[in-house]
């Protein structure tokens, strides 16, 4: 994500007109495990739109700017979801499907859909659509915060989309042997907090940037309720 926000900032795209997003939840679909029970709760505030959505939103504005417009659709569409080891049944009072619209700072488009559960097609495609190029982001998982992610790009007179590396300097050396687990992502925070608490840095975002980030969640959520 930084990697694909130094591009965009550096004008690979050129002027960013609109983005588009469509991912699957992993949970929240037809059936749930026990340890998963207290998701299909809103009471306990595990949420598709909190967790899965929450995670990609805020890589989203990292990569692109703050959302200005907010509009919302929620729907609960898998009414009655079982436990496959215990036949337990539960009927959820969560969102299963969240389908944002907007407009962001820099006056592109963004829209993005989430399913609950996992589609036999697509779980994971990000695009990011500009006046000299376009970015594609795809991985297996709507998890943005765990999954395993590619970038592939094409800009200026290039006729198609090319997988694009991360170059070496965004990742940690002394977290090697965790590259491509979900390991990495938690050690590579650890040691960003470390190197702000030790050298007096800001890397790392703060409470302020969480609270702010879920003030955006609520908007999305009251805006849903009002749609």
């Amino acid at each position: 994500m930084r990697h694909l926000r130094d591009l965009v900032a550096d004008g690979y795209v050129g002027e960013v007109l609109s983005t588009s997003l469509v991912a699957s939840g992993g949970s929240w679909g037809a059936e749930f495990s026990e340890d998963g029970a207290y998701l299909p709760d809103r009471a306990n505030g595990a949420t598709m739109l909190t967790i899965p959505f929450g995670h990609t939103l805020d890589a989203l504005t990292m990569v692109l700017g703050d959302v200005e417009e907010v509009t919302t659709v929620t729907a609960t569409r898998h009414r009655e979801v079982r436990d496959p080891q215990t036949s337990r049944v539960f009927r959820p009072n969560v969102a299963d499907q969240v389908v944002f619209g907007g407009v962001l700072s820099c006056g592109a488009v963004v829209s993005a859909h989430y399913r609950g559960g996992l589609s036999r097609g697509t779980n994971f495609h990000w695009e990011i659509n500009g006046t000299d190029g376009d970015l594609v982001i795809t991985g297996d998982t709507g998890h943005l915060q765990v999954g395993e992610f590619s970038i592939a790009g094409a800009h200026g007179s290039d006729a198609e989309l090319s997988r694009l590396a991360v170059p070496e300097r965004y990742f940690d050396p002394a977290l090697q042997e965790l590259r491509g687990t979900p390991a990495y992502n938690v050690g590579a925070a650890y040691a960003q907090i470390r190197r702000d608490l030790t050298e007096d840095g800001s890397e790392v975002p703060d409470f302020a940037h969480a609270a702010r980030h879920h003030r955006l969640l609520d908007r999305i959520e009251r805006a849903a309720e009002h749609a």
